[in-house]
């Protein structure tokens, strides 16, 4: 431990708690149903306060997937469709699990305190679909106790589309989670060591890009513009504001295609030559009627947009996803030439639409550089079909989640995308801040571009959200520079840190902070480093 923070830590006097003895509790349900997610509750009918630690949770596939863990105080229960109610405990963490009806562990320390006669809400949620397993309820389950022992009531829940989307299991039947509880009831007269997550990295990087309008689509603003993707080196894309809507007809004589409600159409690229990718070129384009395109089949015909779908597309697709059906009005109609070719849908109508004013006019335009030009004509706003629109472009393979933007708002200033996606730096700590032990953090996502890296120690958090302005936009500062440790050298994508807790009851109580940074070579913005976000360890005895 730095000297001159080890002295502040062992200035600092306190009081405390102590633990008693450590528990699980799991439900007993068998599963057979499973979806993205689940809520629940749990109650704490024990003589005094319990402190949560982690969850093993049942998975309806062998395999591993992103987990995610939400908490709030009380119920779920009228607030599984606001995000803003919860807050996330941790996630993504990489979970490798088995099958039904096997608990594995969660590797995310949850440190929830659930006061003595308390309701806590929980919800473990990963982006794979039909990965969390549950049961379903049989008769009135929602609320109804699952498990229960001396210390902790297990409420039935529901299920849960990531994230926080359609739910599973009401009004009444429900949806009975599976899994177990490991936690530790605290007694009062000690100090209990938590650690609390503070903002998030940077440093992230994302291959994929796009625009959710919900339905109704009443906010769909794209009509009458047209956005370029342009190839950037190396596999990603700029996007920004360019190109025109090209007159049908115009480039040659046109072919009508994928004709039909949901079906798919394979054209061959013959006057153009093969379209540039990622990852390598494409001698044909596969046409969904439903607004899309893509290079080979594979990516399905649905009507329904759904963020997931999109982000695991097996081939890389181009998407004005709609619910669009040109046996009811209009044509997909596709020509090229040499120097573009161009899919369009020429004033097809959506799903149950009756008039002109369920009708859209837009267009995808491939050219023989690998640049994309969206170009939009008039789109309908009505609510016809039950679905809204998404649109965007994601490569083939499993995508992170880099969230909907407004692009009318954001083009202007332009998106970059890449050929990989990259997850921010992250810090978690493995063990909580005791008295007589070494408090270690883990690094992770570190770039392989990575050279070195320190660590900050701080007695406070500065909450400075974005350090634009020294040249790291994007990046928080979430501990003071009261000490430093390093520099380290990261050997790969993951580096372990540590800080040794004095063996005094003077320290008990101590806020400490830490967060990690990371210099990469070729820089990554123009200081030439990405930060964590940060970690503020409670000093306790236990």
């Amino acid at each position: 431990m730095p000297r001159t923070l080890r002295s502040f830590v062992l200035s600092t006097l306190v009081a405390g708690s102590a633990v008693g003895q450590c528990a699980s509790l799991a439900t007993p349900t068998p599963g057979g149903n499973s979806q993205h997610g689940s809520m629940f509750d749990v109650v704490n009918v024990a003589a005094t306060s319990i402190s949560i630690g982690s969850f093993d949770q049942c998975f309806h596939a062998a395999g591993s997937s992103n987990v995610y863990v939400y908490t709030k105080t009380g119920t779920w229960s009228g607030f599984e469709n606001t995000p803003a109610a919860w807050t996330l405990v941790g996630g993504p963490v990489v979970t490798t699990h088995g099958t039904a009806p096997t608990l594995d562990p969660i590797p995310l320390p949850i440190n929830v305190t659930i006061p003595q006669g308390a309701t806590q809400a929980f919800y473990i949620t990963t982006d794979t679909l039909s990965s969390i397993e549950y049961t379903s309820g049989i008769g009135v389950q929602v609320g109804a106790i699952i498990a229960s022992n001396s210390d902790l009531q297990v409420l039935g829940g529901i299920g849960k589309a990531y994230p926080f989307a359609a739910s599973f299991g009401l009004p009444t039947q429900g949806r009975l989670w599976h899994g177990r509880i490991n936690y530790c009831p605290i007694i009062v007269g000690t100090v209990f060591a938590t650690n609390t997550t503070l903002g998030a990295g940077c440093g992230s990087s994302y291959a994929s890009f796009y625009e959710n309008f919900p339905d109704p689509p009443t906010g769909f603003d794209l009509g009458n513009t047209s956005f370029t993707m342009t190839p950037a080196g190396g596999g990603g894309y700029v996007v920004g504001t360019g190109g025109a809507f090209i007159p049908v007809g115009a480039t040659s004589t046109p072919l009508v295609i994928a004709v039909g409600d949901d079906v798919e159409q394979t054209v061959t690229l013959t006057a153009m030559g093969p379209f540039p990718t990622a990852t390598g070129p494409a001698t044909s384009l596969t046409v969904c009627s439903n607004g899309f395109v893509s290079t080979g089949s594979g990516n399905g015909i649905n009507w329904s947009p759904t963020v997931p779908e999109f982000l695991n597309s097996s081939q890389h697709c181009w998407r004005v996803w709609h619910d669009f059906s040109n046996q009811l009005g209009g044509s997909v109609k596709f020509e090229e030439s040499a120097t573009v070719s161009v899919i369009t849908w020429d004033n097809v109508r959506q799903w149950n639409g009756t008039g002109p004013l369920d009708d859209s006019t837009f267009q995808l335009q491939f050219y023989p550089s690998g640049a994309v030009t969206f170009a939009f004509a008039t789109m309908s706003t009505t609510n016809t079909s039950g679905t809204g629109y998404l649109v965007g472009y994601s490569p083939g393979g499993n995508s992170i989640d880099p969230g909907s933007v407004d692009l009318s708002a954001t083009l202007g200033a332009s998106i970059t995308t890449h050929a990989t996606d990259g997850l921010p730096l992250t810090l978690a700590a493995t063990n909580r801040p005791i008295t007589n032990t070494n408090w270690t953090l883990a690094v992770s996502n570190i770039p392989p571009t990575g050279v070195f890296g320190i660590s900050i120690y701080g007695i406070a958090d500065p909450g400075i959200p974005d350090l634009f302005f020294l040249g790291m936009p994007g990046c928080q500062l979430r501990s003071t520079l009261d000490a430093l440790d390093g520099p380290w050298f990261p050997s790969g994508p993951t580096k372990n840190y540590s800080f040794a807790v004095p063996n005094s009851p003077s320290v008990l109580n101590f806020h400490l902070f830490t967060q990690a940074i990371v210099w990469t070579l070729p820089a990554l913005n123009p200081f030439g480093a990405i930060t964590s976000g940060g970690i503020e360890g409670m000093i306790g005895d236990y």
